[in-house]
């Protein structure tokens, strides 16, 4: 790959930033070795299959993926592929910093209820290109490479990433006839979000958005396809990954974390929805 970088000032030998060309010729991007650094996949041609957290989905260019830190991942394709990578550390831009300015947290980044891939038309790629081409401008400049100016380039291309990918969400017009009204949609999100480790009860989550159980029930159902428990199990279940992959925590150190006072019950859970135990996962995580 063609790689510019932008050192970490505090350890040289350590980047910060990195903006990779695919080389010709490649058809696969293999990132299964645990990294502290963001990934953006900026595809602008090729089709395949993406792997990661035990996960997998075919794509077609152009599109972007994106990967939290430590989060191992795969792309293959049997034609070739080009595009380029933003790679990223929190200390040159922090996700969890700038979410009220950006949104990228929990929908481009550890999205726990869909795949964080976005599709691209023609407008969108044209307004990605200009500002891949101001990195890569300043990155080569002559002069001391202002990396303020080049985070904020970054940012810029996240909140465009953020703003299709909220147009790729679940539109009510294109669902037809769904009861779950747009505001509610999200504030049950952020509530499973800032309670998934404590509660686990849909009626909970019901009465905390003053809506009845079945009603909310069936909005759910209508939107996600899916239960309420559905939601709650498959974001603790996001996060136990996370946690199996990032931590040497023991499996019961893990589960009480998670809010479960019995660790066999949480194991049965975690193999129920991965079809694997908590133990098998963390030993093949590496695909």
């Amino acid at each position: 790959m063609d790689s510019l970088q932008i050192q970490n000032p505090i350890k040289p030998e350590s980047p910060d930033f990195i903006l990779e060309s695919l080389v010709e010729n490649t058809s696969k991007i293999d990132y299964q070795l645990p990294s502290r650094m963001y990934v953006v996949v900026y595809m602008k041609e090729g089709e395949g299959e993406v792997k990661y957290d035990g996960n997998s989905f075919a794509f077609s260019a152009p599109c972007a993926f994106f990967f939290a830190a430590y989060q191992p991942f795969v792309i293959s394709s049997d034609t070739v592929m080009k595009g380029i990578t933003l790679q990223f550390a929190t200390d040159f831009f922090c996700i969890d910093h700038n979410h009220l300015e950006v949104g990228c947290q929990g929908l481009l980044f550890n999205n726990a209820y869909d795949t964080s891939y976005i599709k691209l038309s023609e407008n969108n790629c044209q307004e990605l290109d200009e500002l891949i081409q101001k990195i890569r401008n300043e990155m080569n400049s002559t002069d001391k490479v202002d990396a303020d100016l080049v985070s904020t380039y970054l940012k810029l291309f996240l909140k465009l990433s953020v703003k299709e990918k909220k147009t790729q969400g679940f539109d009510e017009s294109a669902q037809g006839n769904i009861v779950l009204e747009k505001a509610l949609h999200h504030k049950l999100r952020q509530e499973i979000e800032a309670n998934f480790k404590s509660i686990k009860s849909p009626s909970e989550y019901a009465d905390r958005l003053n809506v009845s159980s079945k009603n909310l029930a069936k909005a759910v159902k209508q939107v996600y396809g899916k239960t309420i428990t559905d939601l709650i199990q498959e974001r603790v279940i996001f996060e136990a990954k996370s946690l199996l992959f990032k931590t040497d925590k023991s499996i019961k150190e893990i589960a009480v974390e998670l809010g479960f006072e019995d660790p066999s019950y949480f194991s049965r859970l975690f193999k129920n929805v991965t079809t694997v135990s908590p133990e098998k996962y963390r030993e093949s995580i590496h695909f």
